[in-house]
């Protein structure tokens, strides 16, 4: 596959259409996203059940449960991409599948892990060391990982794919993932701050270090509602850049 494409200048959809399509889609189709998201919740009650126990035996199995949730984030993402790419855009989905979406999914799995990281760390560099390099990045390498399991392309591939889909439209998709981005922030913030007021906590930086185990199984359950909404609209962002 080429990744050396014209520019793209035609118009995008707005903020309000993205929104409008993620939740038709997820108000149509949740059952199935959901039932795809919804199986990381077995790690999750495994490792709250596992803070009850003696430590040493906490420990080993917080362990193990923290990498079944990890590897089970990675398949969900696929899974949850493919199903929605299936019924939205077909023709974009893997030409070259064979087997389940559960199955494809696992397939891709190690390339994604893969790019994840990969662009984790440029865009943590470029935001280390200056505001603009790790927009310019964050905007290029968006749709990396969804390049990666649509196409099956490796990991340096699926970032040349990201940047070449981006070309020509750099700030419409800039806008649309930041504001997104803060509605998510938004909701998450309403969420949590009465909960963790009623609690009687105040410092609001413990999600971030060590949150008491009831805090992280409510943290972890918003990001399996959140998480389908998320692929959604970037997915409906990355259909319009698609569609000639």
């Amino acid at each position: 596959m080429t990744v050396s494409e014209a520019p793209n200048p035609k118009a995008l959809p707005s903020v309000g259409n993205l929104l409008k399509d993620t939740f038709s889609f997820l108000s149509t189709h949740g059952a199935l996203v959901y039932g795809y998201a919804g199986w990381l919740l077995v790690p999750i009650l495994i490792i709250l059940g596992a803070s009850r126990l003696d430590k040493g035996v906490s420990e080993v199995i917080t362990a193990v449960g923290s990498v079944a949730l990890f590897a089970l984030s990675l398949w969900a993402a696929g899974a949850i991409t493919l199903a929605i790419t299936e019924l939205k855009r077909p023709d974009l989905y893997p030409k070259d599948s064979k087997g389940s979406v559960s199955e494809l999914a696992w397939r891709r799995a190690p390339v994604l892990l893969w790019v994840g990281l990969l662009t984790g760390i440029i865009e943590g560099f470029g935001f280390l060391f200056l505001i603009v390099p790790g927009v310019l990045f964050m905007v290029w390498f968006a749709f990396a990982e969804t390049e990666a399991i649509l196409t099956g392309s490796g990991t340096f591939l699926s970032l040349e794919q990201s940047r070449a889909r981006v070309r020509g439209q750099f700030l419409p998709v800039l806008l649309r993932l930041v504001a997104f981005s803060l509605m998510i922030c938004l909701a998450v913030t309403v969420i949590l701050v009465p909960i963790m007021a009623s609690a009687g906590i105040t410092d609001y930086t413990i999600i971030f270090t060590n949150p008491p185990a009831w805090l992280n199984a409510i943290i972890n359950a918003l990001q399996i509602l959140i998480m389908p909404a998320i692929i959604c609209y970037e997915l409906h962002l990355y259909f319009a850049l698609r569609t000639p």
